[in-house]
């Protein structure tokens, strides 16, 4: 099972928060069946998923935009399976296309604009795509209040809210319904 992690390029400066990312992704890379897709992978928590994934003999897939030279050759490097596209736009798509799920930690611009690509690509889709935000010290927040007030002034079906991403707090009930998740996915291959 392929898990989409969309994260900062940027260094978490937090400290708590920055080790309970690095529990949580150390956890997730335990789970037998779970493979990581990333967007990048030399900086930041995007960093830390990447070298975690890889320390544990996971299989990685990075979809990189074209800007993203010396990552490309980092890919080439250590054989991971690698895309390269024209924009960051399409590097969403591609990531949601190849994984089978997703969970977003803390970020910023990217991440934001991964969300949304993902939350669009799901409606259009239509398919089982558990789409988690992992909301520690309410992070997210904001980005909450914003799919609300779309929800209030009718321009997002309230039940489409519901359905598309899952908001959650607690990083043991992130690790444990990826967890269940993918073993329901191995069942139906």
């Amino acid at each position: 099972m392929k898990l989409f992690i969309g994260c900062g390029s940027r260094d978490v400066l937090d400290q708590d928060a920055l080790n309970t990312y690095q529990k949580l992704i150390e956890n997730l890379a335990s789970i037998p069946s779970v493979n990581l897709v990333v967007g990048g992978m030399s900086s930041g928590l995007l960093k830390v998923c990447y070298d975690t994934f890889k320390k544990m003999g996971k299989k990685v897939t990075v979809i990189l935009d074209k800007t993203r030279d010396e990552e490309m050759k980092k890919c080439t490097e250590y054989n991971d399976k690698f895309y390269v596209v024209p924009s960051t736009m399409q590097r969403s798509r591609k990531c949601y296309l190849e994984s089978d799920m997703a969970l977003f930690l803390e970020g910023g611009i990217g991440t934001f604009t991964e969300i949304w690509t993902f939350l669009e690509e799901k409606r259009t889709f239509q398919r089982e795509y558990p789409i988690y935000i992992f909301n520690y010290n309410g992070i997210y927040d904001s980005f909450f209040c914003s799919l609300h007030e779309s929800v209030q002034r009718g321009m997002t079906l309230s039940t489409d809210a519901k359905k598309w991403l899952i908001e959650e707090k607690n990083p043991e009930k992130i690790q444990e319904e990826i967890e269940c998740f993918s073993k329901r996915k191995r069942c139906l291959k």
